[in-house]
């Protein structure tokens, strides 16, 4: 069949846009440099089987504004040829309100297809093909409409495909991978979290124990996302839940009231008598409960990588604080501390030994043994590496922020650095993370608020006395 001369402009403008826009070798960007090239990027997969499945429809499209070139004006008017002000709010809404229903049992890809697809419309629809403007977005469910529990709980969902899209493509090995939407992907990404913000109110979330009468729909959220002690049994989880959350320990789960069924970050909580040095001191079951003053919080986890840059670690720490004082021996001057890892600290340990060729022997020796090896070389190389641990708990990143992502985390939410603890945890993980080191950091609540305040705006870490002692015993050896 003949093409019509509108259908064959089409055809040979994306033929000469598909060899323009070589996309190869692309992939996801990870650096704002990056981001501006892969910007003006295209699927060509995706064009193609989107003109291959609407090129006989475009020959009776008698449209000619010359504002936009025949490839532009197809492009982004396939999905919905309909640009009224009310079917685009009609758009959003089914887009927003049936994401989960549209995707379930669907794989990452088919669900960032389709929200290509949405931002494709949207483009189309607000007139702008050059950059995407969501501030209609933001306005509508602003000013216009409530964010429902639907709503709020499918910008959740969306999120969480995209960013796990991202870190797909980021780390994949794939050169020839194809890409979809890129910027636009991003911005949109930026959107949501910006409407996940202003929808998650400190006083409307509330913090509440796990049980196992939650139901398993939330446990899994819990289990499945637990990042700092991952359970061993995913599928067979009950008898490490119960010894997670048995006698004097504890986990207060975050939720939002419009999403109960969609729990939002975990705390981890021993009551202790004195302040654990590792995990196996934490385990250890307090003599006299009438002992028990310290609060142990020794593992926070996001639940949803759709809370990227959503910070609300600080309002469940808040609210523990809260609950325990409320709800646990009134009489007791309470503390509270950490057990956490050092995450980063080995790496930093490998970057500083390529200009160091006794350090780079030690690392490498250690890495050559097995676990059981590992543990009993710690005690002979603990001159060389504790030391270091000092150093790197107070080594900052350009712009002030502490190098330790963990250290980052409480000393903006108002902690001080207690105490780093040689050999507190020899689990395997924490091995390869930090040559089995953790550190306790401690919430003074007297003086939370003001750590906080001098760590965000002046860069001044806060540091308890019993650490900074044995620092100065550390420079003067």
């Amino acid at each position: 069949m003949m093409f019509s001369r509108n259908a064959r402009n089409i055809k040979h403008s994306t033929t000469c846009l598909l060899k323009h826009f070589d996309i190869k070798h692309s992939r996801l960007f990870s650096t704002t440099t990056t981001a501006k090239s892969f910007a003006s990027r295209v699927d060509k997969i995706l064009i193609k089987n989107i003109l291959n499945s609407n090129i006989s429809n475009s020959s009776s499209n008698n449209n000619n504004n010359s504002n936009f070139s025949y490839v532009q004006k197809h492009y982004t008017t396939i999905v919905n040829n309909n640009s009224s002000s009310n079917n685009n709010n009609i758009s959003m809404n089914d887009f927003f309100n049936n994401y989960q229903q549209n995707t379930i049992d669907k794989p990452l890809e088919s669900k960032i297809d389709l929200t290509s697809k949405f931002l494709l419309q949207f483009k189309n629809q607000t007139n702008n093909n050059d950059s995407w403007d969501y501030s209609s977005i933001e306005s509508f469910y602003s000013k216009d409409n409530q964010v429902t529990p639907t709503v709020l709980s499918n910008f959740l969902l969306i999120r969480d495909d995209i960013e796990k899209y991202i870190l797909l493509k980021m780390n994949s090995n794939t050169k020839d991978t194809p890409t979809i939407l890129g910027q636009d992907l991003i911005l949109f990404d930026t959107l949501l979290g910006t409407l996940i913000k202003k929808n998650m109110k400190v006083d409307d979330l509330y913090c509440t124990p796990l049980q196992l009468s939650m139901g398993k729909e939330i446990i899994h959220q819990i289990i499945n996302n637990e990042a700092v002690h991952p359970y061993q049994d995913k599928q067979n989880y009950i008898d490490e839940l119960k010894q997670r959350i048995s006698k004097n320990k504890m986990c207060l789960v975050l939720f939002h009231p419009s999403m109960k069924n969609t729990p939002l970050m975990s705390l981890y909580i021993v009551l202790k008598e004195k302040v654990p040095d590792g995990m196996e001191s934490l385990e250890e079951i307090p003599k006299q409960e009438s002992d028990i003053c310290c609060a142990i919080f020794y593992s926070i986890s996001s639940l949803h990588k759709g809370l990227k840059n959503v910070d609300l670690g600080h309002i469940l720490i808040s609210k523990a604080l809260n609950y325990i004082q409320s709800n646990f021996d009134k009489n007791h001057t309470w503390t509270y501390f950490t057990l956490s890892p050092l995450p980063t600290f080995k790496s930093y340990v490998k970057k500083l030994s390529n200009k160091d060729s006794n350090l780079q022997k030690v690392i490498q020796e250690f890495e050559s043994k097995a676990q059981s090896e590992k543990i009993n070389m710690l005690d002979r190389i603990r001159s060389i590496l504790e030391p270091l641990a000092y150093q790197y708990i107070q080594e900052k990143r350009k712009g002030g922020k502490t190098l330790d992502p963990v250290c980052n985390f409480h000393l903006k939410n108002g902690a001080n650095i207690y105490r780093i603890n040689w050999k507190g945890d020899t689990s395997e993980k924490r091995l390869e993370e930090s040559f089995g080191m953790m550190i306790n950091y401690e919430y003074d609540t007297k003086i939370k608020t003001q750590n906080s305040i001098n760590y965000k705006t002046n860069h001044i870490l806060s540091e308890n006395q019993l650490f900074k002692d044995k620092l100065n015993k550390m420079l003067n050896h």
